[in-house]
């Protein structure tokens, strides 16, 4: 299957009045692939954030309870 085929069969699929080059084609998967990048990105800061958050609750909880049985 050539380029142009796959570009065809991709024009087909979003529309079958919207001609597209292969040349929009491949801007249109770039800008996909670095919008998931970025989000993945993203993703992974917030998953830090909140195990940071996470971890200093436990540490919290933990200094409760010794405070409590020192008591």
């Amino acid at each position: 299957m050539t380029e142009q085929q796959i570009a065809d069969i991709v024009t087909d699929a979003l529309g079958p009045n919207a001609p597209i080059s292969l040349e929009q084609l491949s801007a249109l998967l770039m800008a996909l692939a670095i919008s998931v990048i970025l989000l993945a990105m993203g993703m992974g800061y917030q998953i830090v954030r909140s195990e940071r958050r996470i971890g200093a609750l436990e540490s919290a909880l933990n200094r409760t309870e010794r405070e409590r049985e020192a008591m």
